[in-house]
């Protein structure tokens, strides 16, 4: 049994369809079954057959409408479509199908927006994946983890904007699906009302490969564009910072150590940095564990030089705002914004945002605020003369 398959006509376009259907009908293609937006053909023996369309509420043919259009003489054709069809011999002599011009109005009304609802699904599902990633996870694992949730959208904005960038791209582009599907179908419905034939070309077979093209190619830019703009490494943090984030020798307790990285009963997992550049910002991420003999120390740190300081100073804002951590705010010589709380520090330094955290029981290896200010100075002022 041979089959093919082949783009129909726009759904709107009652006439072209049916002469569609019967040009293949004479070539010895019989149509089996139609979907949204391809036509199922068997081969068989050339033959004459006029082909009607009607549109139905109903997504399929059903047994008594089926039955119906079999006793007057017509094939129903299997459909998952809003679009229905039938046909008998060309010569046969049968009542059209709708039997108004008001009825066959009505019957378009499932059309409204059906191109634009199949765009927007697989554009929808597209998007929860991009943003479902290791990308946001991986990023947001120190600083993003406790703001508040709008807060949080805004720093992962203005701090991994391609994603962002992408999100708002294929929004735009299901609206304006949106806006030209319901204004065709308008259209289509007031000819339909005069008793014409809506001929809508606008979405013929080669206009509808071609508005397939362009949306999987935006796609695929869209994705491109956003991985390539994110580098990620992780890797083992070393013994001296090899970017604007402290080491343990900036906090005075390397010959203390007895141990590091994480324990959880036979596994281990050793201290980690994750570095990151973005469109906008570039990062240091620590997660890091260390024993002095039965004490645990924990230190993360969110070091984000962005490329602006008016970024750098609404992103320390935004991170303040995390209410659990009731941040106090004050001066220091070098930075131009110092935010304080009983283990955390949020520090600007021109364009370069900081946020450490410093976690132990054993009060008298916590450095004093002072002193981890000063740390930060020190590292930044180094770094930059080493950048320099």
């Amino acid at each position: 049994m041979k089959m093919c398959f082949k783009i129909h006509p726009d759904d709107f376009d009652k006439t072209a369809n049916e002469e569609f259907y019967e040009k293949m009908a004479s070539e010895g293609w019989l149509l089996k079954k139609r979907w949204s937006n391809l036509s199922q053909f068997e081969k068989a023996e050339p033959q004459k057959l006029k082909f009607d369309i009607y549109y139905s509420e109903y997504y399929s043919v059903s047994d008594e409408e089926k039955a119906e259009f079999e006793a007057n003489g017509r094939t129903t054709v299997n459909v998952r479509s809003n679009v229905h069809v039938s046909y008998a011999p060309k010569n046969a002599a049968l009542p059209p199908v709708i039997k108004s011009n008001m009825e066959a109005a009505e019957a378009i009304i499932p059309l409204k927006n059906k191109g634009a609802k199949h765009t927007a699904l697989t554009l929808f599902i597209f998007l929860l994946a991009f943003l479902n990633t290791n990308i946001i996870r991986d990023i947001s694992y120190n600083a993003f983890s406790s703001l508040p949730t709008f807060k949080n959208t805004l720093y992962k904005i203005i701090t991994v904007p391609e994603l962002y960038i992408a999100m708002f791209v294929l929004l735009a582009y299901i609206i304006f699906i949106f806006l030209y599907e319901h204004l065709r179908w308008k259209k289509a419905v007031k000819i339909f009302q005069n008793g014409d034939n809506p001929d809508d070309g606008s979405r013929k077979k080669i206009v509808y490969i071609f508005n397939l093209f362009v949306i999987i190619v935006a796609v695929i830019f869209i994705s491109l564009s956003a991985y390539s703009n994110i580098t990620r490494t992780e890797y083992e943090t070393p013994h001296v910072s090899d970017g604007l984030y402290l080491d343990v020798q900036d906090f005075d307790i390397a010959d203390k150590i007895t141990d590091t990285g994480y324990h959880h009963g036979n596994e281990y997992s050793p201290n980690k940095i994750t570095h990151v550049k973005t469109l906008s910002a570039q990062m240091w991420i620590t997660h890091e564990h260390y024993d002095i003999n039965d004490t645990s120390v924990i230190v993360f740190q969110d070091v984000i030089k962005y490329k602006s300081q008016k970024t750098a100073l609404y992103a320390a804002e935004l991170l303040v705002s995390e209410k659990s951590k009731n941040y106090k705010e004050t001066t220091a010589d070098g930075f131009e914004k110092v935010y304080i709380s009983s283990e955390d520090i949020v520090a600007v330094i021109g364009n370069t945002t900081y946020r450490l955290t410093y976690i132990t029981t054993e009060k008298s290896i916590v450095p004093t605020s002072e002193q981890l200010l000063d740390a930060i100075l020190k590292k930044h002022n180094n770094s930059m003369n080493l950048s320099d």
